[in-house]
């Protein structure tokens, strides 16, 4: 049984102790993961990696940045995203997961399905996998990171049939914190990147209708009543601005590096994408206070269209995709 509530404890031996960034054991809701510390101590991420690397949680002096939503019990019954969740090995939703090359079908617990479009969405279910967690914590930064095989003998090999090791890693350096996600082919295929992460963010200080929003953005794909990319392309206009009550689901190129800054009352939150993340989708649910800045490594569906958007990493190859969150 989960208890709610919050407690931190000294991982003791097991990390070196820096004067700069720091790597504590964390409970949240009766489940156990790491805080990672930045240097100034001003930003502190909760990751639980039984649970997919989710980060639960990003404090700013105290103070919860991000959208929880459900909360942990919700993503960890039925997949509820809420945090930081990673979308793997496609991002938002698929059409059809026999032409993306996946051995699953609807009815299986790994997939979940979008009420809205009654399409497959989110990736694979990769709570509760067998994640291999390493902690470091030396010179300026602090990090969490956990590795996950695919491969023939796993049910999550056999559904995505592509064999390969997948690492996302936390790192707190002086006041930002970086989340890099590295896949690693291990067999003869080469390994189609469909993969995205889905930051939500509920910054206090002001209320929606005073946030403020900045994008990178260059492009707008256009979307079907799915929510899937037609392959048309228009101008991207009309993003920058107050969030009020735009309801977005909306789907962009972005200009490297990209850059968004959401400003709520005194603070201001800075996402960055590195090159690895040409694409994000932004979402903005009515009724919802808060708003998802998602990177994403190639465009929604992309692993069934298979067109120029989807690369693809081939054995005796790795690939890195990064982005960056900062609070001021």
């Amino acid at each position: 049984m989960h208890n709610r509530g919050w407690s931190v404890a000294g991982v003791g031996g097991t990390v070196r102790r820096v004067s700069a960034s720091r790597v504590q054991r964390a409970s949240v809701e009766g489940w156990t993961g790491y805080e990672v510390s930045s240097g100034n101590g001003d930003l502190r991420v909760t990751v639980i990696p039984e649970l997919a690397m989710l980060g639960v949680s990003l404090r700013h002096r105290g103070e919860e940045m991000l959208g929880r939503r459900g909360g942990v019990g919700a993503y960890a019954d039925r997949g509820s995203t809420m945090g930081i969740p990673l979308l793997y090995p496609w991002a938002n939703r698929l059409s059809d997961l026999a032409a993306a090359g996946l051995m699953v079908d609807r009815e299986s617990s790994l997939v979940r399905i979008d009420v809205g479009t009654g399409l497959p969405i989110h990736g694979l279910s990769l709570r509760r996998a067998p994640w291999s967690v390493r902690v470091e914590s030396t010179g300026r930064a602090a990090t969490v990171a956990g590795t996950l095989s695919f491969d023939s003998s796993s049910a999550l090999g056999r559904a995505f049939p592509y064999p390969h090791t997948l690492e996302v890693g936390y790192r707190m350096g002086d006041a930002a914190l970086d989340i890099t996600t590295t896949v690693v082919p291990t067999g003869a295929a080469a390994l189609p990147i469909s993969f995205g992460f889905h930051p939500y963010f509920a910054p206090p200080g002001a209320p929606r209708s005073r946030w403020e929003l900045r994008a990178s953005v260059t492009s707008r794909l256009e979307l079907d009543d799915r929510v899937l990319p037609t392959g048309r392309v228009t101008e991207a206009t009309g993003v920058d601005g107050p969030l009020g009550d735009r309801v977005l689901d909306d789907a962009f190129t972005v200009r490297a590096p990209a850059e968004f800054v959401l400003s709520a009352g005194d603070r201001e939150i800075l996402v960055r994408f590195g090159p690895g993340y040409p694409i994000t989708q932004l979402y903005a649910p009515m009724g919802e206070d808060l708003i998802a800045i998602e990177p994403m490594t190639a465009p929604a569906d992309a692993l069934v269209t298979r067109g120029s958007g989807l690369r693809e990493v081939r054995p005796g190859e790795r690939f890195s995709a990064g982005f960056s969150i900062a609070v001021r």
